[in-house]
């Protein structure tokens, strides 16, 4: 997955990491007596990802020593550029399935176990897939325990369910009580998620944090689905991801505000693998902008990706006296202060550029100070 903030090391770092993720599945597998994995959609950004990121996952994969069942989601359908019809991918164990179609898919090593799925074949489909599979079930034998896989949005979490791909929850509700299934495992949604409470339908989240707007990322689900005297699947969420982006939203009118600031970057743990946005509001004095503009350069390097959220900060630059003053300038450079200045009173992108060039100048003359 790109990220266009992430340059460079972060980017590689980040989709390396992503990788790293199927054998630290495995991992959790083994401590928590895991049978299976079910992955419901967008294993990859897209189907046209580098060759390189296709071999490597499926390299890692090939040695994953549990069964896995893959749902195609939105980002990677099972159109004709499909990366599921690659060489290496058709090449991978038996125990490595990619649901394809709407039958039911089982595994010599998981007796008792059906897993069925409702595959995207394009990135738009105009129907609810997850109802079209869910109907065309029929009950579920005595001792099989069956779990569906869906990709999208459930109707009940959408403001506008006019989509006609929305997940129908009454559906999926009605197929609960009708003995079809025993747990509906759903994707799409970055943020875990229970979203029935009958405790049996829950998106998953990311297992590895992709953006700001993700509530509770970095996490897997240990389900146990099994029919027994309490109805409720038992789920447990686990941590998988150690990648977080931050919104940090503070005030910077003083110096105290900007000390604030630099504490709270400062005491981020991890930020080789923390991307910040930052949204700072106040009227900045010269000297204190200088001041943020050197931290913000500073912590750049630090971090994975640090910048300016520009739609979401107020920041102005209002020029003192005093600073004038103490920079004690003369002939031309002290004309173009003082015309900047009135420059800077007014509003509108010439006074935004005056005032630009007032932080410029009061850097270069403090510098020159010392």
């Amino acid at each position: 997955m790109t990220r266009y903030f992430l340059k460079g090391e972060a980017q590689a770092r980040f989709t390396q990491d992503r990788i790293d993720l199927i054998p630290k599945l495995a991992e959790l597998c083994k401590a928590h007596q895991a049978e299976f994995v079910v992955v419901c959609g967008d294993v990859f950004d897209s189907n046209h990802v580098a060759p390189q990121t296709i071999v490597r996952a499926a390299e890692k994969l090939s040695r994953f020593p549990y069964p896995v069942f893959i749902l195609p989601g939105n980002h990677d359908p099972l159109n004709a550029a499909s990366v599921y019809d690659s060489d290496v991918f058709k090449a991978l164990p038996e125990r490595i399935m990619v649901i394809r179609n709407k039958k039911i898919h089982r595994s010599a090593a998981l007796p008792g176990i059906e897993v069925v799925g409702a595959p995207w074949f394009n990135k738009q489909p105009t129907t609810d897939l997850c109802g079209q599979l869910l109907e065309s079930l029929e009950p579920v034998a005595k001792g099989v325990i069956r779990i569906a896989l869906a990709h999208g949005q459930l109707d009940s979490l959408m403001p506008d369910t006019s989509h006609p791909a929305c997940i129908s929850k009454a559906t999926i509700n009605k197929a609960l009580a009708s003995n079809k299934l025993h747990y509906v495992a759903l994707g799409d949604r970055h943020s875990v998620t229970d979203s029935d409470e009958s405790g049996r339908v829950w998106y998953s989240g990311t297992p590895v944090a992709t953006d700001f707007t993700e509530i509770n990322p970095n996490k897997v689900l240990l389900v146990d689905a099994s029919v027994g005297i309490d109805p409720r699947a038992r789920v447990e969420v686990i941590d998988s991801g150690s990648w977080q982006f931050l919104r940090i939203q503070e005030n910077t009118d003083t110096t105290d505000d900007l000390t604030r600031l630099e504490n709270r970057l400062a005491s981020i743990e991890n930020k080789e693998r923390t991307s910040v946005s930052l949204a700072l509001s106040g009227a900045l004095s010269l000297a204190t902008n200088a001041a943020l503009e050197l931290l913000i350069e500073k912590s750049r390097d630090l971090f994975a990706s640090l910048r300016m959220d520009e739609l979401r900060s107020d920041l102005s630059v209002v020029p003192e006296q005093l600073e004038y003053e103490e920079l004690a300038l003369s002939g031309y450079a002290r004309s173009s202060w003082e015309e900047l200045a009135e420059r800077a009173k007014q509003s509108g992108p010439e006074a935004e550029a005056a005032r630009d060039a007032l932080a410029l100048m009061y850097r270069l003359a403090d510098s020159g100070k010392s």
